[in-house]
């Protein structure tokens, strides 16, 4: 919805969208939030922290325990956090439209970075959904997994050894083998983010503005479509990597990998901001110069806000670093 206003608002400056951001996030959290304590209240028993907890044992099994976990579970954590790494191009989609398609025009450049915008989104949610879809077995798959009061799995379990005197069960192994594939698919869609991400600098070679837009438009649906399945399959993966039972610390769990991730995600866009900064050039498109030449309600908003980063343009190499 925020990207159609900016397309219908072309002659406004987008700053206003920080500000209605920041008031929508307000909005929808103050609600949650309350939901979360009428359920505390009514569900006493599940609200109830242990308050007899010192800080120190709270931070060991918020932070530490689930590093000591057995079922693969730190190394996702890990993989995870360098994945949510790679995402960081997609933050700076406005900068990229400018410096490497070459739309210098404001108007322009801001009605083709809402389009490119929900290009990506629109192809990661679609990306999404298709990648939940599991292909179909022709096998009656059982209930959940039993579950011992130790944590262990049961010897009927589909995820517990094959051994002579346990042959495997066909319905387990359907199990197994679907198992098998999602984590394959996994590492092929991750490994595809990663060329795509790559090649993103090329589009900047191409000889016109028309080309160079075209192509973009083209990258921004493979890119929301490798993303969006990428990061719904690190979702579905999670849950097969959780330690098992519990007492294993299920919750505390899904907080680390949600902190790895956001980890991931913020220093991401931290070193290619100090990527692109040291390699600005100090150059003004021309489409802004001109306006600043005639006075322009576009040159009077920029001052207004002092949004100076629309003055900037950043070379090649830096953008190749950035996607590497």
């Amino acid at each position: 919805f925020g990207y159609v206003l900016l397309i219908l608002m072309v002659n406004v400056h987008y700053s206003w969208l920080y500000y209605a951001y920041f008031i929508g996030m307000l909005t929808c959290a103050i609600p949650s939030m309350i939901l979360l304590e009428q359920g505390s209240a009514v569900d006493g028993k599940r609200g109830r922290l242990a308050w007899d907890e010192t800080l120190y044992e709270t931070f060991k099994r918020a932070y530490i325990t689930p590093t000591q976990s057995t079922s693969g579970f730190p190394r996702f954590c890990m993989a995870t956090f360098v994945f949510m790494l790679g995402t960081a191009p997609m933050f700076f989609l406005l900068l990229t439209v400018r410096d490497l398609v070459g739309i210098s025009d404001p108007v322009v450049l801001q009605r083709q970075f809402s389009v490119f915008s929900i290009n990506f989104f629109a192809s990661a949610a679609v990306a999404s959904v298709l990648s939940g879809v599991a292909p179909k077995t022709g096998v009656q798959v059982p209930p959940a997994t039993e579950i011992l009061e130790d944590g262990e799995e049961s010897p009927g379990s589909p995820y517990s050894p094959i051994t002579p005197s346990r042959p495997p069960n066909p319905a387990h192994q359907a199990i197994r083998e679907q198992k098998v594939t999602r984590w394959r698919n996994l590492i092929i869609t991750t490994i595809i983010f990663g060329l795509v991400v790559l090649a993103q600098p090329s589009v900047a070679l191409l000889g016109s503005e028309k080309a160079r837009s075209t192509a973009f438009f083209v990258f921004s649906i493979i890119f929301g479509a490798t993303f969006g399945s990428g990061y719904a399959r690190f979702q579905d993966a999670l849950w097969q990597v959780l330690p098992a039972g519990q007492d294993k610390g299920q919750a505390n769990s899904m907080g680390f990998n949600t902190m790895c991730r956001l980890l991931g995600l913020g220093l991401g866009n931290f070193c290619a901001g100090l990527i692109l900064d040291h390699f600005y050039t100090g150059n003004v498109p021309p489409g802004l110069a001109k306006d600043t030449d005639q006075g322009s309600s576009w040159t009077r908003m920029f001052s207004m806000f002092h949004s100076g980063e629309t003055t900037q343009i950043y070379g090649f190499m830096g953008y190749v670093l950035m996607c590497s």
